[in-house]
């Protein structure tokens, strides 16, 4: 499960963007990797994150506000 609170959410160093933050939420840093490097700059298309859910290894929760 990965919780993602807009308004509460702070970029920092290895959390520069909010799906860096979900994919170590998910699988740890195996789900930052599975995003690559553009993921500091560019959001992750579909393959990109279909590997971290596959990385995190169960059934996953996404939560958004």
């Amino acid at each position: 499960m990965a919780v993602f609170v807009g308004n509460a959410w702070d970029p920092q160093a290895g959390r520069e963007t909010p799906w860096i933050d979900i994919a170590r939420q998910l699988a740890g840093e195996q789900g930052v990797a599975e995003l690559g490097p553009a993921a500091r700059t560019t959001p992750p298309g579909t393959d990109a994150l279909s590997r971290v859910f596959q990385a995190a290894g169960a059934p996953v929760l996404l939560l958004f506000d």
